[in-house]
């Protein structure tokens, strides 16, 4: 059962923030297990009861909408969709004085069980029909705006929290900060940094990818792979291979070549990522000390996904490196860079 409850002290007001510390780097959502065997799984969803648009909208949105966007969740994680009338899983505006969840805590504020199955709940706590302590808490969804002397949470950041612990199976937090990770054992209230986020962050995208494997081969990786033990490497391996180590051709005829750019498949906790092939990427090949002379782009293929025709001066020989350097930003590293002569010479 994966929980999520917010703990309040006396001693904080409600501009206070209250963040685990950053640590230094970053790595994937801790905790992450892939809970759906199947890529794509589509989970329908609807609502426990009927519920105004402030409590709706947001929801949909979250789930069916943001939690997919492929510019912040570029993996083969579930898909939500919303059925009007109610289907196997189920988000509640909750009336409950005790976390449904099974905590026995009172200062619950949202939580989610069922991970891994169709029948997944997603609650959140009526902040306005329980009878409790809690009566200075609100929902900043449902004026839009944070009344004088509460406060107040936002509802899309409480789903797009809370599918995590449906989808990945999440049962602690993780404690990388605001910027790397909606995940963090404390939500924060209007107007901490964070608090209306709507999205996965990076160090989330970069959990679901390592669980689910990505949607597009030639899209973003998460930017959260520099710190995965990686025997002093910042950032996911890369693999560049050639064909072969030398060719000849006759004068005047450009030689064609082939490799294969792919993430290093010899790395255990790269999981689903794991010899990915690096489609979309730059292949630059350098001839005799000169960068970039050629270039190509290695495609999805499996086996060589990457062919360039070089050509060079008669009678000579030429050697050349095969090398991808990043400028993506998605914590790609560089590969190694691999050498191949090419010789020409009269007709043969």
């Amino acid at each position: 059962m994966r929980i999520r409850a917010l703990i309040l002290t006396l001693a904080l007001s409600a501009s206070s923030a209250v963040f685990p510390a950053l640590v230094e780097g970053h790595t994937p959502t801790a905790g992450w297990t892939r809970l759906y065997t199947a890529d794509y799984q589509s989970l329908n969803w609807g609502f426990g009861g009927t519920y105004a648009s402030w409590v709706t909208t947001p929801a949909i949105a979250a789930l069916d909408t943001n939690y997919a966007d492929r510019a912040t969740n570029n993996s083969r994680a579930p898909e939500f969709n919303y059925v009007a009338g109610g289907s196997d899983g189920t988000v509640w505006l909750k009336v409950a004085a005790s976390s449904p969840c099974g905590t026995g805590r009172l200062d619950w504020l949202q939580c989610a069980n069922g991970g891994g199955t169709f029948g997944f709940n997603i609650y959140v706590r009526d902040l306005y029909n329980t009878a409790s302590d809690y009566s200075n808490w609100s929902w900043y969804d449902k004026t839009s705006s944070c009344p004088s002397g509460r406060t107040c949470w936002y509802l899309r950041r409480t789903f797009i929290h809370e599918v995590q612990h449906v989808t990945l199976g999440i049962g602690g937090h993780d404690g990388q900060g605001e910027s790397n990770t909606v995940m963090a054992a404390t939500t924060p209230w209007s107007p901490n940094a964070g608090w209306n986020e709507t999205h996965l962050r990076r160090c989330d995208e970069a959990a679901e990818q390592m669980a689910y494997d990505l949607e597009d081969m030639a899209g973003p990786y998460g930017d959260c792979l520099d710190h995965i033990t990686n025997a002093g490497v910042s950032g996911l391996k890369t693999d560049m291979s050639v064909a072969a180590t030398s060719y000849r051709q006759c004068n005047g005829a450009g030689v064609t070549v082939s490799g294969r750019l792919q993430v290093r498949s010899d790395v255990t906790n790269y999981h689903r990522l794991s010899a990915n092939p690096l489609s979309g990427r730059l292949v630059r090949l350098d001839r005799d000390g000169v960068a970039g002379v050629f270039t190509t782009r290695a495609t999805i293929a499996a086996g060589n996904n990457w062919t360039s025709t070089v050509s060079g001066a008669p009678n000579q020989s030429h050697t050349f490196v095969a090398h991808f350097d990043d400028s993506s930003g998605d914590g790609l590293a560089d590969s190694d860079r691999v050498t191949f002569t090419v010789s020409w010479g009269p007709a043969c």
